[in-house]
């Protein structure tokens, strides 16, 4: 058959359940499409690949937490049909109203996503409190359909398409290929209102936590900072993050820089001096013994890494320079 670029299917679950683990809910759920039905022959009904892959990432992982999730596949449904989706609706309404909360729950896809959030509202069951909702795609026709805006993993489509074009040259020109799928990795969030929060029933922590996420991508916050902020002892936030969070907030600072620094090096051609100022470190040298140290790479090496494609392990297209 043709080839095909695909994305890590089992690497989306893996960071669908990352993701809902850091918001620390105690239940776990999973909602994806299982028969899916199409009104033209020459294309074939059945139950979708994606669907299973991105579900075994996420029990796989959550599973290294002992944790297991409540799993849904959706009936097929005639899509194409009036009032289709409004049966869709009320089979995931359903569904939600068996999950405990609070609760996390990684839907397949964002348009299946934005039916969760509507169905979570029918049922008046207050998004994120009580249900922590992340998607798959970043599709702002379904991202931002509803209210709250639905978080989701995003769907690397720069990197699909040119490597697909890629393919397609190579085919049109009679050049070896290679065949089956190409998987490609996913790497981003996009955090949104349907799932930022973090169920911990300390609401000072709670707090210090979202301020580190606002503050901490954009410079080095102190541990004093952080007790200045809430009045708590040094001792006692240390306590309580190592309570909730199993960590201690120094690392919890550390963690969302890294994070941080790791999507400007994947995702912009910014130099280091100018990413060093952007997150206020004291120099590009300080930016990389942190990286190093945290990650055992060099930024460089990170930035080389994440650019490896087709064209470097078989060739270039036309008019570029090997």
């Amino acid at each position: 058959g043709f080839p095909r670029v695909l994305p890590d299917n089992p690497q989306i679950g893996r960071m669908a359940a990352d993701h809902l683990l850091e918001c620390a809910v105690p239940h776990f759920a999973y909602l994806a499409r299982g028969e899916t039905l199409y009104a033209e022959e020459e294309h074939a009904s059945g139950h979708r690949r994606y669907s299973r892959e991105r579900l075994q990432g996420y029990r796989a992982r959550l599973r290294d937490f002992s944790q297991e999730p409540a799993v849904h596949y959706l009936s097929g449904h005639p899509l194409w049909l009036p009032g289709t989706w409004r049966a869709v609706q009320a089979e995931v309404m359903d569904f939600l109203k068996t999950l405990p909360s609070p609760c996390g729950i990684f839907v397949a896809d964002d348009a299946l996503g934005a039916v969760a959030l509507r169905a979570a509202d029918a049922l008046g069951r207050k998004v994120p409190d009580s249900l922590a909702v992340i998607g798959f795609g970043d599709d702002p026709a379904y991202c931002f359909a509803t209210l709250p805006a639905l978080s989701t993993i995003v769907y690397p489509a720069r990197e699909i398409g040119r490597q697909a074009a890629e393919l397609l040259w190579r085919q049109m020109n009679g050049e070896p290929f290679p065949a089956g799928r190409t998987v490609l990795p996913v790497s981003d969030y996009a955090i949104r209102e349907s799932s930022d929060t973090l169920a911990i029933p300390d609401p000072e922590i709670r707090g210090l936590l979202r301020f580190i996420r606002l503050r901490a991508p954009h410079e080095p916050l102190l541990v004093s900072e952080l007790a200045e902020r809430s009045g708590l002892s040094l001792t006692t936030i240390k306590a309580r993050f190592a309570k909730f969070l199993g960590r201690g907030p120094k690392q919890e600072i550390q963690r969302v820089r890294l994070l941080h620094l790791q999507h400007l090096l994947r995702n912009t051609g910014e130099p280091l001096s100018g990413i060093a100022r952007r997150m206020k470190f004291g120099s590009a040298h300080e930016l990389s013994r942190f990286f190093l140290t945290e990650t055992g790479q060099r930024p460089g090496e990170f930035r080389t890494a994440g650019s490896v494609s087709i064209g470097a392990l078989t060739g270039t297209l036309p008019n570029e320079k090997p």
